[in-house]
């Protein structure tokens, strides 16, 4: 039986304003000018963001681009415009699921258990991993977009009845044409909501729900593939998707936990997400071994299917390389958990789970700043050796007289991918994007105006063979030989 909210539960215009103002507290910074390796390529020509979503069939992308065309919206030359939007989605959805939690537990709930239970599921949508989505900004409308329709779809399920369950597949099918990971936050959020919904008890009809909800999920994960294989055919472009081998992906996710709970993959200072959720874990387990075991062992089992939906993506692309952005529903997870402590647990515990909330939250607003930090310094030294590289070819051009019109990109024997000094770096984030090859001539063209044209030739002598720099240095890593320059990236 639902409960119904009571009167005591703010209105969902003055949490969506309070939870949207935690997150400009938690993301506000990411409204200063910043571009991912993918921006310079998209700032040159918005087709990319076309291509890249059929390729990856993220159908919503096609959509997205048609709106920036009808808009006239360089969405890397007006970043505010897709970050302003996703930290809106953020608190929108982040409220969504408060009320829905408030919905189907006890409407006793204390104005402080409420207050800490808000503060638990904020961690959901601010965290490091999530800052990544804002760092490409050339894509934050379509991050946005997923992270409403997956929590939308996922409040549905607790609806009884064939309408919202409806809605509940059309959410997830939505999401996951934006962003596949955006699946892992439909089952996550789903079935917790439906564990709550039936107080953590088992029995066949919550049954029956849990496995609605995974037969949505899997419906979605179908069409994303679906389209996926058959998008790119369509125009004649060549596929993204890869085999899959649930063994070797299975295997792939295991190799990386260590590193996870450690420390996020070098993004939160080491044992703290840990820490809090094995906290939550006792605390919910405590909370509950008093009423009844059944039910602990249930609820256990529920937690353990969405943690494995965590890495749904990862397992399912076919792909063994694991990055921030992928591993979002990470804190999804915890931040569940973390909720479901706070709904079981006794009143004398309730202030210490607080107290555990603020400190993850605090610190994880003050990695995103560092993190940050890092990325605009990584961006500024990109654009000092483009300025680099613009004055080599000018001071060329007028002592020889040639036009320089193409470029040729090398790599030395162990390319760096982050500048001294940047301490917050794991796969992409932070990454140089003049350590990538393909991205060089667009990076080139945003910070100088020159355009060059890609191609693949060797100089003669070039020189650059069992050299391995750690700085950028013009007179060795630049040759020039008619209307071309060869770069050797360090």
């Amino acid at each position: 039986m639902e409960r119904q909210i009571d009167s005591t539960i703010p209105s969902g215009m003055k949490s969506i304003g309070i939870s949207f103002l935690l997150m400009l507290f938690g993301y506000g910074v990411m409204f200063l000018p910043h571009y991912s390796v993918d921006s310079y390529s998209v700032f040159q020509n918005l087709w990319e963001i076309k291509v890249s979503g059929i390729k990856a069939g993220r159908a919503a992308y096609v959509l997205w681009h048609r709106i920036f065309q009808l808009l006239d919206l360089n969405p890397v030359q007006k970043q505010w415009f897709g970050t302003l939007l996703l930290i809106l989605a953020c608190a929108l959805a982040h409220v969504m699921i408060f009320r829905a939690v408030l919905k189907v537990a006890p409407a006793e709930l204390s104005m402080f258990r409420k207050t800490v239970l808000f503060g638990t599921l904020l961690i959901a949508f601010c965290n490091p991993f999530l800052l990544e989505w804002f760092i490409y900004v050339e894509i934050t409308p379509m991050y946005a977009t997923g992270v409403l329709f997956s929590v939308w779809g996922a409040v549905m399920l607790i609806m009884d009845n064939p309408k919202a369950w409806l809605l509940a597949w059309i959410g997830a099918t939505a999401a996951v044409l934006c962003y596949q990971v955006t699946v892992s936050f439909f089952l996550i959020f789903g079935a917790v909501l439906i564990l709550v919904q039936y107080d953590f008890r088992p029995g066949l009809r919550v049954l029956k729900k849990m496995a609605g909800c995974a037969l949505l999920g899997g419906i979605a994960c179908a069409t994303a593939v679906l389209c996926a294989r058959v998008l790119p055919l369509l125009i004649g472009i060549e596929p993204r998707a890869s085999r899959v081998s649930v063994t070797g992906g299975g295997g792939f996710v295991l190799s990386v936990q260590k590193r996870l709970w450690k420390n996020t993959l070098g993004l939160t200072p080491d044992y703290l997400i840990a820490a809090a959720a094995a906290v939550a874990l006792v605390v919910l387990a405590f909370g509950m071994f008093r009423e009844n075991r059944k039910n602990v062992w249930w609820t256990m089992f529920v937690l353990a299917g969405c943690y494995t939906a965590v890495f749904l993506s990862c397992i399912g692309s076919g792909e063994y390389w694991l990055t921030a952005r992928i591993c979002v529903p990470f804190f999804a997870f915890v931040s569940m958990l973390l909720c479901m402590a706070v709904l079981r647990c006794p009143a004398g515990w309730l202030t210490a789970l607080g107290a555990v909330t603020v400190l993850v939250f605090g610190t994880l607003v003050w990695q995103n700043d560092m993190i940050l930090q890092d990325q605009l310094y990584t961006n500024r030294v990109d654009q000092q050796e483009c300025l680099q590289i613009e004055a080599a070819i000018s001071g060329y051009e007028e002592s020889t007289g040639n036009q320089v019109t193409k470029i040729a990109v090398f790599e030395d024997e162990q390319v760096t991918y982050t500048y001294p000094g940047v301490t917050h770096h794991f796969a992409e984030l932070n990454q140089r994007c003049m350590s990538v090859p393909w991205a060089i001539t667009s990076v080139l063209e945003f910070y100088t105006g020159r355009q060059l044209v890609p191609v693949s030739e060797r100089p003669a002598a070039s020189g650059f063979e069992g050299e391995n720099w750690s700085s950028f240095d013009p007179s060795r890593q630049l040759i020039f030989h008619g209307d071309t320059v060869y770069f050797c990236i360090y």
